[in-house]
């Protein structure tokens, strides 16, 4: 049985086939990125950031970590979509506990990854800096043109 030349064995055979998972893996050794993920991870880092209080209370210790927790986001959203249409495309897949193993391994280090890098950032979130009516009153006093000194002190 003859193939066609520079591959090996007979038309249609599945050795030269390349899963959707590789090629993304392939692209992400490169470092490109699609223009979805640059949004996600834009997205995430800004929120991030600014659950903290802005760019100018993060350290650079936490930027580090933002870059890195934005960009696991990113793979793992493209690595869930491949699976979802690995798993639409082949149906046998869905029944196959190998098959299943095997997508899994896929994102489980980026999970484990995520998952450590946010808990050395931390999950909470700073709340914006509260005035007290007095302060309040005093501004608006400061705007009007009048002393700074609140009314029980006049």
């Amino acid at each position: 049985m003859a193939g066609v030349k520079g591959r090996s064995g007979p038309p249609g055979n599945q050795n030269n086939f390349k899963h959707g998972l590789s090629v993304i893996d392939k692209n992400r050794r490169n470092g490109s990125l699609t223009g979805r993920e640059s949004r996600i991870k834009a997205q995430v880092r800004d929120g991030l950031i600014a659950d903290r209080g802005g760019e100018n209370k993060v350290s650079t210790a936490e930027k580090v970590l933002v870059e890195l927790i934005s960009s696991d986001v990113a793979w793992l959203t493209t690595i869930d979509t491949a699976i979802r249409k690995v798993l639409k495309l082949n149906k046998r897949a869905r029944a196959n506990p190998k098959a299943l193993k095997q997508l899994d391994d896929y994102k489980r280090p980026i999970i484990n990854s995520l998952t450590t890098n946010l808990q050395r950032y931390g999950l909470e979130k700073i709340p914006a800096p509260t005035q007290t009516l007095e302060e309040i009153l005093a501004e608006s006093a400061d705007d009007d043109g009048n002393s700074s000194q609140t009314p029980r002190e006049q």
